[in-house]
Parts: structure tokens; sequence; C-alpha cells
């Protein structure tokens, strides 16, 4: 027999024992299947993050001139040339919930800044339903 065949076989051999890996010992792990007529249950859904909840947004981006009660009163108000609107304010109240985030997209010419290059539309429309709640706690 030359040395080709020799090497035929042993190449043979290591295939059909896996390729030098080392026999299984039988206790491989899987991954659970669940019975067939128990119902698989959804994964729960995600916590609330602070990026989407409308509170947080404004104490984050809106509390320093708006004050975290929304009364224009924020640590930054003083220094401004104009005074922070109150957002508790029925003028403020009144306007439609598109107007209120049209303000907060594209800034006042009283010295807001547009924030849609900041946040999202998702996150404005919370930061407007936060505008509301604060409108409660006159």
């Amino acid at each position: 027999m030359g040395k080709s065949v020799i090497l035929f076989w042993v190449g043979i051999i290591f295939i059909a024992l896996g390729c030098g890996q080392p026999p299984s010992s039988g206790t491989e792990t899987r991954s659970p299947k669940p019975p067939v007529n128990q119902p698989v249950m959804p994964p729960p859904p995600p916590a609330p993050s602070a990026r989407t909840d409308g509170k947080a947004i404004f104490e984050k981006n809106c509390a320093t001139c708006h004050g975290t009660r929304g009364l224009g009163d924020g640590p930054m108000a003083a220094g401004l040339p104009n005074k922070p609107t109150n957002l508790a304010l029925d003028i403020t109240q009144k306007k439609e919930d598109k107007k209120l985030a049209e303000i907060i997209k594209e800034g006042t010419d009283k010295g807001m800044p547009p924030w849609k290059y900041i946040l999202k539309e998702e996150e404005i429309q919370e930061v407007v339903k936060h505008l509301r709640e604060l409108g409660k706690k006159k």
C-alpha cells in the first residue's frame, strides 16, 4: 500500500470520528422545548425608557428655563432677555397639541430654541402630554 492510500484512510477515520473532536459525553445542553399543550408566554414588555417619559424629557431639557412645574421660573430664567412662558397658564393650555409640538420643534422668536434637532417626534409628543399634566396642577 502506498502513502496516499494510508493518508486517505486516516482522513476518512478522522471524519468519521468528528475531525478530532472529543467524543460526546451525552450531557450536551439543549434549549428546553415547552410541553406541547402548554402555551408559550411572550416576554414581558420592556420597561419604559427615560427617553420616552415626557416628565423626564421635560426635566432634562426644558426645566432649566421653564422650571420643573412649568411656571417659567427655572434657574436660567432670570438671565434670559425674555421670561420663559408659564406653561400652566390657560393661554398655553388652550393651544392644540399640534401647535404645542410645532413650538417645541421650531422654537420661538422670543428665544426658545428649536428642539427638532435634539428630540425625536415621539419624545416631543411625550413632552406635550407632560405639558397637559402641568396645566392640571396649577
